[in-house]
């Protein structure tokens, strides 16, 4: 491991993902400032690029016409990126998700130029609290997008069926996988942290932040009443250390099942 991007600045990252160009991008929270508000929103994204994941350069990330902190680019939350056939798409939770999950849409190769946000979820009551959108798995034919989320004292991993491509409508979440401990290590939890949801051949893989760390799950899916449900039967610690948390794989935009992955975490 080693750090990518160094700054005082730097929070949770989002993306990431590599371009068919060969260049990597992620995005960042911009540290835990409290400005996740409107209509200034003075926290948005950080975008950084790199072709040898060695040396990183930050270029813009406008939303909008905004690229600037306070000008009204909502996107700050934890989020990701999704290549479908509608284009790029980087989703967010609105507010950490108190106010729906928001999406943009882009054309533009550098990643650099996106229209407005749209809300495409509202924030459903039944659900206290949810955030960090994981990039979007296709099932079947379908594509879902995880989010973190916890209950009545149990931590839980929401899963939204889109009804389109461009992931702009989505049905009711339920809980893809819940637990009031720790497969890994036993102990309560009750919340589960930017997720990673994904295929690897024939598995399927959950990454959760929890207990102060990135926790991995491998099992398989099955199906309740029409909805999907992940049963884990091994899982551990992504990194035995201290600060690696919300960590997000970066794979290529054009995805697969035996794609490569790397992680990308905050550490500070």
């Amino acid at each position: 491991a080693y750090h990518s991007v160094r700054s005082t600045n730097l929070c949770d990252p989002s993306g990431p993902i590599m371009t068919a160009d060969g260049v990597w991008h992620v995005f960042d929270d911009c540290t835990w400032c409290g400005a996740d508000d409107p209509p200034s929103f003075s926290c948005p994204w950080g975008h950084y690029i790199s072709r040898d994941l060695m040396r990183w350069t930050r270029v813009p990330f406008a939303v909008g016409g905004c690229a600037a902190p306070g000008c009204g680019n909502p996107m700050h939350s934890t989020g990701s990126l999704t290549l479908t056939s509608a284009g790029m798409i980087a989703m967010a939770g609105l507010q950490e998700g108190n106010a729906g999950l928001e999406t943009t849409v882009t054309h533009d190769p550098s990643l650099q130029t996106w229209p407005n946000t749209t809300v495409v979820a509202a924030h459903p009551q039944t659900i206290p609290t949810f955030r960090d959108p994981a990039r979007a798995i296709q099932i079947n034919q379908s594509w879902y997008v995880a989010v973190g989320s916890g209950v009545d004292d149990v931590a839980q991993v929401l899963l939204w069926k889109a009804t389109n491509d461009s992931l702009s409508e989505f049905s009711l979440p339920y809980a893809v996988y819940k637990a009031g401990t720790s497969f890994v290590t036993g102990n309560k939890i009750t919340f589960f942290e930017c997720p990673d949801f994904f295929q690897l051949a024939s598995k399927y893989v959950l990454f959760m932040s929890v207990e102060g760390d990135t926790q991995w799950l491998v099992g398989h899916l099955d199906q309740h009443a029409g909805q999907i449900q992940f049963v884990p039967e091994t899982g551990g610690n992504l990194d035995e250390g201290i600060d690696f948390y919300a960590a997000k794989s970066g794979a290529a935009a054009n995805l697969s099942s035996s794609a490569r992955r790397l992680y990308f975490a905050f550490n500070g």
